[in-house]
């Protein structure tokens, strides 16, 4: 509603990535014994991830892009594209990203 110039092309979510690894979870190698996991080292964090693809004027893209950035949630970028359609018509690609403990925090 706030950018009445703008056209929802597509959301979906990425599946979660973990961004610590677990030691104790490695594969055995021949003739080795795998260790115990300590408790600490069995905490992982993992990035969720959200690509949106928003269709509109350069100018509407450009203040949408400014009012995310502006906004009271800070969101973790990857990767911005745009494809100019056909003049006047943009097609935005974002790539964000949240961080969380849980594996199964976001799922849309």
């Amino acid at each position: 509603k706030r950018f009445p110039g703008l056209r929802l092309v597509s959301l979906k979510t990425l599946p979660p990535e973990g961004l610590l690894h677990d030691k104790g979870a490695k594969d055995k190698k021949a003739g080795e014994e795998q260790r115990e996991v300590a408790p600490m080292e069995s905490v992982n964090l993992y990035r969720h991830g959200v690509e949106i693809q928003v269709e509109g004027s350069y100018a509407d893209l450009s203040a949408y892009l400014a009012s995310l950035e502006s906004g009271e949630q800070h969101l973790l970028w990857r990767e911005a594209r745009l494809k100019v359609e056909e003049y006047p018509k943009s097609v935005l690609t974002l790539t964000f990203f949240t961080l969380s403990s849980e594996k199964a925090w976001l799922a849309l």
